[in-house]
């Protein structure tokens, strides 16, 4: 039912939710690569990760676009939680720099993620990582693009042949050590993460999997609608199609089983 409603957007409107979406994308990496690079002072949150006073300026720069085009569309954004019409069929999710130590240490493979859902189904999303030039957008059924170039992910058929990114392992729960040691012994190579950049790489065929144990709808809502329109598949550790589980696989869609069925 849900594919259904969001079939129904037109091809007006998805490419009207693109333009806002590269808008924002414009606007946040210009504040974003203003400080990048200049050793920027930040702050601890509650959680004890980092923020930047360029995490909060491209956040504020992002809502104002989207509300500046959609008015009443209920937005949440990593810094500055939630704001407008909780009853809006249209949810918007920001994560203005996904990778903020990585930013903050000077290190170019941070992004900015903005993903939209229209009826419960992430419909159009966009991943900028301007530091190296790189973005990648998607709309249901319009495909998947970098840098304007068409992506689709990895051709990799087995496990034994596939290479595998990992999300922080910090306070992983024993079953999930295991698991990722099992993996690692099974895939053909292993890769630590580089946060948003990482699943990134899956889109466009780089590596064939990326997995993460603790993160939310805002760091992967984009993920999820890219990874699909480049052909892979992405679901929870339970094999659910959702951004909510706090947990994901991003994979190119032929080792998924294999990834879910690892013990």
């Amino acid at each position: 039912m849900v594919n259904q409603l969001a079939d129904r957007l037109s091809l007006k409107s998805k490419n009207r939710l693109l333009r806002v979406l590269h808008q924002a994308g414009d606007l946040s990496a210009k504040i974003c690569l203003k400080h990048f690079g200049k050793s920027p002072t930040f702050s601890k949150k509650p959680d004890r990760t980092p923020v930047t006073v360029a995490d909060r300026m491209a956040e504020r720069t992002i809502r104002k676009t989207i509300k500046s085009e959609f008015r009443g569309h209920w937005i949440w954004g990593e810094e500055f939680g939630e704001e407008g019409d909780k009853n809006s069929e249209f949810r918007w999710w920001i994560d203005p720099i996904d990778g903020t130590l990585q930013y903050i240490r000077g290190l170019p493979f941070w992004g900015s993620v903005i993903g939209v859902e229209y009826q419960g189904e992430v419909i159009a999303g966009l991943i900028n990582h301007p530091a190296i030039d790189l973005r990648i957008w998607a709309a249901k059924d319009l495909g998947c693009f970098a840098n304007g170039k068409t992506c689709r992910v990895s051709n990799i058929k087995k496990l034994s042949d596939a290479t595998v990114a990992f999300g922080s392992l910090k306070n992983l729960k024993p079953a999930d050590i295991k698991k990722v040691s099992k993996i690692c012994r099974t895939a053909y190579d292993n890769r630590g993460s580089l946060d948003i950049f990482s699943h990134s790489l899956v889109i466009q065929g780089h590596l064939d999997a990326m997995m993460e144990f603790k993160l939310g709808p805002h760091d992967i809502s984009a993920v999820k609608i890219c990874l699909e329109e480049a052909g892979g598949k992405f679901t929870d550790l339970k094999n659910r199609k959702t951004i909510y589980a706090g947990n994901a696989i991003s994979s190119n869609s032929f080792i998924h089983n294999s990834l879910l069925r690892v013990q």
